[in-house]
């Protein structure tokens, strides 16, 4: 009989991984990032009676796990030929076996996309956000949490500024200064006389 604390236990590693999900797969756990890497079975599962989970695993580990401890590891049935490896988790359970099982399984279906990277970055009333201001902007958590404060009319004249750049080494130190000039709590960018192209529209 799986121990109560089992399937927390294994939520708890598994939901701790970067965009994984957990949903019901076969009226039992499975966990998702974005393709499933774990499928626990906490009452077991067909002819395999007894407290155990299924993960992904790299090429090579199946075999070498399973010659190396079949007690406690096994070739699972319809998965086991992608090279998924069977767990057992009734008796004693090494849990930092089992964290470092799961995590290898993560990776193993990857890739899986940066929660920093891809999360929503708005642009401004009339320009969309470029691509490497947006990459200046997420990988410092001061300035794009400036940025998401601001309006939109002032993200939108930060984003001119730059665009409006004739040369490359300009263009990188507007976005360095744009960068700067947010940490600094400044709302708008320095000695800009407007966005020309919103009095076009009317925006």
């Amino acid at each position: 009989m799986a121990s109560p604390d089992l399937a927390a236990r294994v939520r708890k590693i598994c939901l701790a991984l970067p965009g994984a999900i957990e949903r019901p797969s076969h009226g039992a756990p499975a966990y998702f990032a974005p393709k499933q890497f774990v499928q626990l079975w906490p009452t077991g599962h067909h002819d395999h009676q007894f407290a155990h989970l299924w993960c992904a695993a790299p090429p090579g580990a199946q075999e070498a796990l399973v010659g190396s401890n079949p007690k406690r590891f096994f070739r699972p049935p319809y998965v086991g030929g992608r090279g998924w490896i069977g767990v057992r988790l009734d008796g004693r359970v090494d849990w930092v076996e089992v964290e470092t099982l799961c995590e290898e399984a993560y990776r193993t279906v990857g890739p899986h996309p940066d929660p920093v990277k891809s999360q929503p970055v708005p642009g401004g009333v009339v320009h969309e956000l470029p691509a490497d201001l947006r990459e200046a902007l997420i990988t410092n958590s001061t300035a794009l949490k400036a940025w998401k404060d601001i309006t939109p009319l002032a993200r939108n004249e930060f984003i001119c500024w730059v665009e409006d750049a004739k040369q490359a080494t300009t263009r990188e130190r507007r976005i360095r200064r744009t960068r700067e000039e947010l940490e600094e709590g400044q709302r708008r960018p320095c000695c800009w006389p407007g966005c020309r192209h919103r009095e076009r529209t009317g925006r």
